[in-house]
């Protein structure tokens, strides 16, 4: 059995929970153990004593952030000590969030997670990343444009996708088409912008549709979606309703940029819609592209025109959707599930997945770039 420690993120934040805590009771069985060391501490807390202020703005948001950034670092200098007990390490992202801080402490040998470009936002934190990506074991990139940047820092990349639950994330059986017809937009505030350049083409759409409504779950109120608001049924997210918010939608949303930020996105959003049968209605882009590929999950938009047709032609179909595109949950259970994704991880950590799992493993150590 290999022990492996885990830096993680806040409990809340997806990449850590889906790329890493929802994997361990599957690698325990693969030979890998692993423990959660997740930080306590972040700037974004500061949103729940300052709402809808920025830091940059408030005085008082701006100090208290400092201190929680204050805490943050020693508190990880705390986790990052931990690690020594340990036979290796996994860090999903950086220890500590936008800058350097005490990975030449980190117990070797580790494991380097990245899901997004984060190597984009700034000098400081590419020149992080990267000196991460060189001293790593082994990197799991979330998708092919992610690898093939690490790559040029190391030999060791390996494609590891973000595993779906499909134990809880799966179709209702006893979902009916309902009125109004639910068009589902479900992820972090962060990403708002992303349906705010779609709006237009989301208020011609409702606007023409009384018996449709735009759906969306989420942190906090879409403020920014100001046009839309007629037509906004807005629900908080909690882990507690995220399947059933999905499972009861009648088509899911991803629109995402045309750069490299977004092509650096893992398609997560899509997949969770697609593991619920729920089909999607996706930027064409990325790794998008790359699950419509693998069967009828949904369909793929580059221009406004696109959007449009998509939306009108998922409400015409609106009572047989889920039998045009039936093969969302076989495509996440095949490629893109929890014992998939653990045995990707456990053949590169040396864990037992040869031996634990039947068959032959889905992806050997060979897919490294």
């Amino acid at each position: 059995m290999i022990k492996v420690s885990a830096l993680t993120d806040l409990p809340n934040t997806p990449s850590s929970r889906f790329r890493i805590r929802a994997l361990i009771p599957a690698l325990e069985q693969r030979g890998v153990a692993v423990t959660d060391l997740p930080r306590r501490f972040s700037t974004q807390l500061s949103e729940r004593f300052f709402p809808n202020t920025r830091i940059r703005r408030d005085p008082r948001k701006f100090a208290f952030a400092i201190g929680l950034h204050a805490c943050d670092l020693m508190h990880s200098l705390k986790r990052v000590t931990k690690t020594r007990c340990f036979d290796a390490t996994w860090i999903s992202r950086e220890i500590v969030i936008g800058h350097p801080s005490w990975e030449p402490f980190v117990r070797q040998p580790y494991y380097f997670d990245i899901d997004d470009a984060v190597f984009l936002r700034s000098n400081i934190q590419r020149n992080g990343i990267d000196r991460l990506i060189r001293g790593a074991e082994c990197v799991f990139a979330g998708n092919e444009f992610l690898a093939n940047y690490c790559s040029t820092y190391s030999n060791r990349v390996v494609i590891v996708p973000t595993a779906v639950d499909t134990a809880r994330f799966r179709p209702d059986a006893n979902w009916l088409p309902s009125e109004p017809f639910k068009v589902l937009w479900s992820g972090t505030s962060s990403s708002f912008p992303y349906l705010k350049a779609i709006e237009p083409t989301l208020l011609g759409f409702f606007r023409a549709k009384p018996d449709a409504r735009l759906h969306i779950c989420s942190n906090r109120y879409p403020y920014e979606l100001s046009a839309l608001r007629d037509y906004i049924d807005y629900e908080p997210w909690s882990s507690e309703a995220e399947v059933e918010q999905i499972q009861d939608a009648d088509v899911g949303l991803m629109p995402i940029p045309d750069s490299d930020w977004a092509r650096g996105k893992c398609s997560y959003k899509m997949l969770l819609y697609a593991a619920c049968g729920v089909p999607c209605i996706v930027s064409n882009l990325g790794m998008n592209t790359e699950v419509l590929a693998k069967g009828r999950v949904g369909i793929g938009c580059t221009t406004a025109e696109e959007w449009r047709d998509a939306l009108e032609s998922a409400y015409c179909q609106r009572f047989q959707l889920r039998k045009v595109f039936p093969d969302g949950p076989t495509v996440v259970e095949q490629h893109y599930s929890v014992a998939v994704i653990a045995d990707i991880i456990a053949v590169a950590m040396g864990g037992q997945a040869l031996k634990l799992t039947r068959g032959k493993p889905h992806v050997m150590v060979d897919r490294l770039i």
